[in-house]
């Protein structure tokens, strides 16, 4: 026991006989009694060394994380939790122990991947504005390609950046409006269509292809979203809705762990779920 832990403790002892208090609690070996309005001070900070080595490591970056969890070689168990769409997370825990010595679960490393930029991008436009479709494909224009293909044939031909880029920009809304107007002796009714189209002088793409990795660290894939457009008589819109979302997103978790397993040592428990100490 440290000299000022070992201080501490004839303190309490002292305190305790002087008061004529049982110390031992028979019932909680764990417990001990002491008097009402005096606490145990932990002295560690004061201290030239800490009692025991405890820290938290946390990463981004696959290689980083299992370089650390390679050069401790203390790690009990790992715990990867792929259920979040957000992110992806790997917990280390090298202070685990076991049900005959728990450890205090304090000394940890940490990886999280995040969603990235560009897909993030993608699956907060939904519906949007002409403006903002611009802008999207202007910004991301090194991982964006662009095909179509007719209405009766699933064949897709590629589009080239320039065009596609000329077609959203040149989209236009076109009214026809229609008045008809009956008169009899007794009333008037009148009535008006409208008919409200969205026309591009240039053909526009059917689909919008991004090749990105889902979350940072993973693979790239090819994420395919189908273009609508949406018009009414005051604005004018397009729909992109991405193919196949939840099923890419549940793949891009399971390479997670395919990843973190092949990185990490054969003997290193790995278990898929949260661990809460």
């Amino acid at each position: 026991m440290p000299s000022t832990d070992k201080n501490v403790a004839q303190t309490v002892a002292e305190l305790a006989r002087q008061n004529d208090m049982q110390l031992k609690n028979n019932n909680a070996s764990s417990l001990v009694t002491v008097p009402e309005g005096y606490r145990l001070e932990d002295t560690e900070k004061h201290q030239a060394n800490r009692n025991r080595f405890r820290g938290r490591f946390n990463t981004q970056s696959s290689t980083a994380f299992a370089e650390y969890v390679a050069d401790r070689d203390t790690a009990d168990k790992c715990f990867i939790d792929n259920t979040n769409q957000d992110f992806l997370t790997c917990q280390a825990i090298f202070n685990l122990g076991n049900e005959e010595a728990a450890g205090h679960a304090d000394d940890t490393a940490l990886l999280k991947l995040p969603i990235t930029d560009e897909f993030r991008a993608l699956s907060n436009l939904g519906r949007t504005s002409q403006r903002n479709i611009v802008d999207f494909i202007q910004d991301y224009a090194h991982c964006l390609t662009f095909s179509d293909s007719d209405e009766d044939s699933d064949e897709l031909s590629d589009m080239s950046f320039s065009h596609a880029l000329k077609a959203f920009r040149s989209v236009t809304v076109k009214s026809a409006g229609e008045m008809t107007s009956n008169v009899g002796d007794l009333s008037s009714t009148k009535s008006a269509m409208e008919r409200i189209e969205a026309d591009s002088s240039i053909r526009l793409p059917r689909f919008i292809h991004m090749e990105t990795s889902l979350y940072e660290d993973l693979p790239k894939v090819k994420v395919t979203a189908r273009v609508a457009v949406i018009a009414d008589s005051d604005n004018l819109g397009f729909s992109l809705r991405i193919i196949s979302q939840t099923k890419q997103l549940n793949d891009a978790a399971d390479r997670f762990v395919e990843m973190v397993k092949a990185l990490l040592p054969d003997e290193l428990p790995i278990y898929v779920g949260t661990f809460t100490a």
